[in-house]
């Protein structure tokens, strides 16, 4: 499906490829497209997912809009079995935080565009425990532009806004609090469900700001730097749990 496979005439018209499959599901915007994603072009230079011995399926399916939108392209399915661990895959981790011998994540599949811009995304969860992440890890300044969406609906979820290669939704201008490019998490349930949010770095680089919208509670999420304050997340919805919430809390996972 990548455009240089002469033999795929609708290759050009392609604008997203969806990867659903039992590792988890995944939206890519940007060829080449690849179920882990890469950096750049270069496969090998991309933290990988750990596999564990076992039989995997995936189904892909090509847009002619992003966001996994639009009509269907055309689409392919392959069922593998992996019989053995290489040491690469004993020692990698993916840019998710998997690790060997955890679940394999249960990713969101429903992908919406939202109106915001052409990046940005609305991200459904399962109602099992999810992996909420709407940008693209590998590119440059990832989520610079994006207002997306995360409802992760039921079960413990993450809501990714940052990984160990830095933080999610920063336009790196100094000069600007950031304010056009965040994630909107819509259902954050710590306590009840177990929920957490995963950030870059360590409590010290972040300070959040409770705020009123309408007759809801709500919060800020700002990285701290050198030029100031830069938005990277909101927690609709917040109700009591705004000013009770602590970034040194086990709400807050820090990579």
């Amino acid at each position: 499906m990548a455009k240089i496979n002469s033999k795929n005439s609708k290759a050009d018209t392609i604008k997203s490829v969806e990867f659903e499959s039992s590792l988890g599901n995944r939206v890519e915007n940007i060829a080449p497209y690849a179920l882990f994603g890469d950096v750049r072009g270069d496969f090998d230079g991309k933290k990988v997912q750990t596999l564990e011995p076992g039989k995997y399926s995936v189904k892909v399916t090509a847009y002619n809009q992003k966001g996994g939108a639009g009509k269907v392209l055309a689409a392919s399915s392959v069922k593998f079995t992996v019989s053995g661990l290489t040491q690469q895959s004993v020692n990698a981790a993916n840019d998710l935080g998997m690790v060997s011998g955890q679940k394999a994540p249960s990713l969101p599949k429903s992908y919406e565009k939202s109106e915001t811009s052409a990046e940005s995304q609305i991200i459904k969860g399962t109602d099992g425990d999810d992996k909420m992440i709407g940008v693209q890890p590998e590119r440059n300044l990832p989520g610079k532009g994006e207002q997306d969406t995360l409802l992760g609906r039921q079960g413990a979820d993450t809501f990714i806004l940052g990984d160990r290669n830095g933080t999610f939704y920063d336009d790196g201008n100094i000069n600007t609090p950031g304010e056009n490019d965040f994630a909107k998490i819509l259902d954050f349930s710590p306590v009840v469900e177990g929920d957490i949010i995963q950030l870059h770095g360590q409590a010290s680089d972040y300070s959040l700001e409770v705020f009123s919208q309408g007759s809801t509670q709500q919060v800020k999420i700002f990285a701290e730097g050198a030029g100031g304050k830069e938005l990277i997340g909101k927690i609709k919805n917040a109700g009591e749990l705004a000013p009770e919430l602590a970034l040194e809390s086990s709400a807050f996972k820090f990579v």
